[in-house]
């Protein structure tokens, strides 16, 4: 009886050594992470405080946008288990390479060998490596088996058409570019499915009216069984990422723009995005596409038209006063996040800290150099407002809104509550300078803060309102019960909005963008090469663009948020890191100001 006992726990313990492991990831400061595989949960990450806790901003490498929304209030924590799809793309392919590590790109297909015992099954392989596990008949198909059960051992071959774009080869350079001028090529070789394309004069004048960005890069319209579609032929040096997705799409985020790529990669059955020639004519869907790049004849392009037209005419009518030396001009200024808030982490830079000191040099600057003022939202208890000229700042949890009374960005509401109560100072502090006879065009409102988005993006991006219809609110009034013990909130919980003084400050804030962009070049200062001016942001691919709250819900007239960076990039991030950079940005602004309100 001892020894059946003896042996049925033997083969028990060999059953779950056999269907499940732990695998060592990486370390980052006091935090590791394991790749956690398991027969009844397939794959998962691991992060475990060695010292300490695991705080939110030791996940910002791991997780996605989305999740870092929904999984925010589990931290901090001793230790988080996060599943496979909670995880960016990044994330997914640094976990799978250290589970998998003869995995491997060979011959246009992706190689992956059966390791682990009734963890893997062609539904998760489906999931794991092309996002949807229903593909796993297309991997059954090409691997000539029929049998569900994957054998330990077997390798398997993963179409590189169906692939997430984190597991496909990286992008490199064009070995052999073509020289001279493209030859121009029929639209018909673009679709590559049995159908032939509509051609595009047979459209008619309705879809064929290029709009004067439209015939900037000289792109060309046409039409298929899947759909409406924007033709452009890839420039030297151009690829995909940035040429195409970040530049017609306005999709920023790395995880938007991967999947946008993997949708362009399967509508032109392209066979390898590391390997297109000059002149390449890659097929955007037109529902993706910047209502800038759309056909003159569209009703949205029309509507964007409209809407830049009535803006730009609100600003000309709006008189704005010389303010010589900003003599007479306010400015609220704010930078983003703080406390256990730390917002985007990456390559040795974060918002919270690096921010702040850009506002104190600017508040210094204006105050002993010009004769406006200035009036933060936040306060460092350790920093005060004093610059520090060093590139590895102190990341600390004692900031505060100046708000009555203040509010601890430490507080587990930080990112619901705090932001909203920035706007709520801002337009208390407009509120009270009007009544002393302040022109409301005398008060600025501007928001610093750095981005996380595809790599690639580089330079400052500028923020403004937007008047569109679909966007605009005509009220706005936070109803917690959290809001009630500050003055700033009880004074004023609701604020109304007319859509002609929304048109009036997207048009002033776009005009001052404009200036600020141009001292930023002037300077030598990274710029957004494709469109460092926009109203709108995109989460994801599907998501439906929105304003920020800072500028959506102010009520002066001149109010941006300013991008200083994509920490991301690793230029960027060393740009803000260094304290002459800071210096330097923070000069520009100033200038710029000064020479909005008329010179010095």
């Amino acid at each position: 009886m001892a020894s059946r006992k003896t042996f049925l726990i033997c083969f028990l313990l060999f059953s779950i050594a056999a269907t499940a492991a732990t695998r060592f990831v990486e370390q980052r400061g006091k935090v590791r992470a394991y790749a956690l595989i398991s027969r009844s949960r397939g794959i998962r990450l691991q992060l475990v405080a060695v010292q300490g806790r695991v705080k939110f901003s030791d996940s910002l490498h791991w997780l996605s946008e989305r999740s870092q929304r929904k999984l925010r209030r589990k931290f901090p924590t001793r230790k988080i288990t996060i599943s496979y799809g909670s995880l960016n793309s990044r994330a997914k392919k640094i976990l799978m390479n250290k589970a998998f590590p003869k995995d491997s790109f060979r011959r246009g297909v992706y190689r992956h060998k059966v390791v682990y015992r009734g963890a893997e099954t062609f539904w998760r392989l489906g999931e794991w490596f092309t996002g949807n596990g229903a593909n796993y008949r297309a991997i059954m198909k090409m691997n000539r088996i029929k049998s569900s059960t994957l054998k330990l051992g077997a390798w398997i071959s993963i179409p590189k058409q169906l692939l997430l774009p984190a597991f496909l080869p990286q992008e490199r350079p064009l070995s052999k570019p073509v020289l001279g001028k493209p030859k121009p090529e029929p639209l018909q070789p673009v679709s590559r499915t049995t159908a032939n394309p509509v051609p595009v004069s047979k459209l008619g004048s309705k879809i064929t009216e290029l709009s004067p960005d439209a015939k900037r890069f000289h792109l060309k319209y046409g039409k298929d069984k899947e759909g409406a579609y924007a033709v452009y032929r890839l420039a030297k040096g151009e690829a995909l990422y940035s040429s195409v997705v970040v530049r017609f799409t306005g999709r920023l985020d790395a995880d938007a723009v991967h999947e946008l790529v993997r949708i362009i990669v399967k509508r032109n059955k392209i066979p390898d995005v590391t390997d297109m020639k000059v002149g390449y004519p890659v097929k955007i869907p037109m529902e993706y596409l910047l209502p800038e790049f759309l056909p003159r004849t569209t009703k949205a392009f029309k509507e964007y038209q409209e809407e830049l037209k009535e803006t730009e005419k609100a600003a000309q009518e709006t008189r704005i006063g010389t303010a010589t030396h900003l003599n007479g001009v306010y400015l609220i200024l704010d930078s983003g996040h703080g406390g256990r808030d730390t917002g985007a982490k990456y390559n040795g830079a974060w918002e919270d800290d690096y921010m702040y000191d850009i506002i104190c040099r600017i508040k210094r600057i204006i105050e002993k150099e010009t004769k406006g003022h200035v009036l933060p939202t936040t306060f460092d208890k350790s920093s005060r407002y004093t610059p520090i000229d060093k590139k590895n700042l102190h990341m600390d949890r004692d900031e505060y809104l100046r708000t009555t009374p203040m509010f601890p960005l430490n507080s587990k509401y930080v990112t619901s509550v705090g932001v909203h109560l920035r706007w709520y100072f801002a337009n208390y502090q407009y509120e009270r300078l009007k009544k002393t006879g302040v022109p409301g065009t005398n008060i600025v409102f501007i928001s610093f803060h750095s981005d996380a988005l595809y790599h690639k993006v580089t330079g400052t991006m500028v923020y403004i309102p937007s008047a569109s219809r679909k966007l605009f609110r005509s009220h706005v009034m936070m109803k917690s019960g959290k809001y009630k013990p500050y003055l700033e909130y009880r004074s004023h919980p609701m604020y109304k909005f007319s859509r002609k003084k929304v048109q009036v400050a997207e048009g002033l804030s776009r005009k001052f963008a404009r200036v600020l962009i141009a001292q930023l070049k002037a300077k030598g200062i990274p710029t957004h090469k494709e469109k460092a001016i926009r109203s709108y942001i995109f989460r994801s691919r599907r998501s439906r663009p929105f304003v920020p709250a800072v500028v959506r819900y102010s009520k002066m007239p001149l109010r941006c948020l300013i991008e200083v960076a994509n920490l991301k990039n690793k230029g960027d991030a060393a740009n803000v890191r260094d304290p002459k950079f800071r210096e330097k940005y923070a000069h520009a602004f100033v200038q710029a100001l000064i020479q909005f309100y008329g010179g010095s």
